[in-house]
């Protein structure tokens, strides 16, 4: 049974080392840096989405095209056709 300070002790070890490369990113390169940004969105979406590629996708789409830019939306639909014609999971796509 898991206790408290089992789960305290994991999230001190793996807390850093998944938010370490991402702070040193936005330390070299500024935090405005698409690769900061990249960092922090993936990072926020590993956190507080469930369900796989699909449940993620719509919110990834809009916040690449809209939100950051990053992509425009015929970028998108592209990305999202050969991903679903391609094998191998569609989460690789949104990475």
């Amino acid at each position: 049974v898991p206790t408290r300070w089992h789960a305290a002790r994991t999230i001190a070890i793996w807390l850093p080392l998944w938010l370490g490369p991402v702070a040193l990113i936005a330390l070299l390169a500024g935090p405005g840096s698409v690769w900061a940004q990249i960092g922090g969105f993936f990072s926020l979406m590993a956190v507080v989405t469930f369900g796989g590629a699909y449940a993620v996708l719509a919110y990834v789409a809009q916040a690449a095209v809209t939100s950051f830019g990053w992509l425009s939306p015929g970028e998108m639909v592209d990305g999202l056709g050969l991903a679903e014609t391609t094998p191998g999971p569609l989460i690789l796509v949104l990475q």
